[in-house]
């Protein structure tokens, strides 16, 4: 998880220090993610790919951030493999709750019973988020472009291997990658520089 160093990993996924010291919780995960989700918000990139799917071009978008950039931006169709801020559960109640916005109050959000709410994937041990890798899948065998954007990898081929041969990948990324070799084109550039030009 970007921002954290193993200690605060540690920590940002253990219930146990979520329930003994809430407060403790809120600013690891203050520092290390909601800054950079509620302070920074999307960028050009997260909303010219919500212009896409407004306009129909664009069916799904898969990603293992848990920041909900993508909600944030107008996207709907968005499979959040290994969850996010916006997938929450009562440690109490057992309530779901799924508004990202319950972290940008300066405090560990609670449920109306009282309870801590817990974001996935911290509550569960799955790693996945079940409901969104089923949806993956599915647009993966649809899909007759795919668009890899900024990926450092395909997360274990949970759903690349779904991705049909005849398929297209394009790769925005300044770095090398693991997908250079698959890519019918590399754009070796940031996604905000390329995603700009979109109309």
């Amino acid at each position: 998880m970007h921002g954290l160093n193993l200690a605060e990993t540690l920590q940002f996924m253990s219930i146990k220090i979520l329930k003994m010291a809430p407060e403790h919780y809120y600013r690891i995960a203050e520092h290390s993610f909601l800054d950079a989700i509620f302070k920074t918000g999307p960028s050009l990139a997260h909303y010219k790919l919500a212009e896409l799917e407004k306009k129909g071009k664009l069916h799904g978008i898969i990603t293992t951030n848990l920041d909900g950039l993508h909600g944030l931006a107008g996207s709907r169709n968005v499979a959040e493999i290994q969850g996010s801020f916006g997938v929450n559960v009562c440690l109490s109640c057992g309530k779901k709750n799924y508004d990202i916005r319950i972290w940008n109050n300066g405090r560990a959000p609670r449920c109306e019973c009282g309870g801590l709410y817990c974001c996935y994937p911290v509550y569960s041990h799955i790693g996945l988020l079940p409901e969104a890798v089923a949806k993956a899948r599915s647009w993966a065998k649809k899909a007759d472009l795919v668009l890899v954007i900024g990926a450092e990898g395909n997360y274990g081929g949970v759903y690349w291997n779904d991705i049909a041969s005849s398929a297209n990948i394009i790769q925005i990324n300044p770095r090398k990658t693991q997908f250079d070799s698959v890519s019918s084109l590399n754009i070796k550039r940031k996604a905000d520089e390329v995603l700009q030009y979109l109309r």
